[in-house]
């Protein structure tokens, strides 16, 4: 007999007992801390994470019609002759954001880096729709970040131009 055997055959019926009733304890213990009580935060997480969808979701839809509307939105002119730099400035100037744009890097001669920071959403997107209904322009790649301000974000992006 080895020796958990033999320690198991030398209790009394009474401490068998309390050693399977000790570790069943254990054994629900262990159950719950390592799987039922992480899958509840991860629920409440979940939740919360869609509560803020649905509010961001609920605005973006208010601002739809604003920006449906086009309120603001002009013809900038023809472009021939001028640097992308000034067709940039002149639009955000047009759309109200001109002063929320913090830098721009041009990276080659077709593609601009440029960063704005706490520019209200329906400007910026006015802006954004601009630039690509009437210039042309493509996002490369864009990166969005909620301001301290409802209805303002801080916009990394990079635009393609023909």
């Amino acid at each position: 007999m080895n020796g958990l055997a033999g320690w198991w055959a030398d209790l009394a019926v009474r401490e068998r007992g309390l050693v399977l009733a000790g570790a069943a304890v254990m054994l629900a213990s262990s159950v719950f801390l390592g799987v039922l009580e992480p899958l509840s935060e991860h629920n409440q997480q979940r939740e919360k994470a869609l509560l803020a969808q649905s509010a961001n979701l609920r605005w973006l839809e208010e601002q739809r019609p604003l920006v449906a509307a086009g309120r603001g939105v002009a013809p900038l002119g023809p472009d021939a002759g001028r640097s992308i730099l000034a067709v940039l400035n002149e639009a955000a100037s047009v759309e109200g954001v001109a002063a929320q744009l913090k830098r721009v890097t041009p990276t080659s001669e077709q593609q601009v880096m440029l960063s704005f920071e706490e520019v209200p959403y329906a400007n910026f997107m006015r802006w954004l729709l601009t630039l690509e209904s009437q210039r042309g322009a493509r996002v490369e790649r864009i990166h969005l970040e909620r301001a301290a301000l409802p209805g303002q974000i801080n916009v990394e992006l990079t635009l393609g131009l023909p």
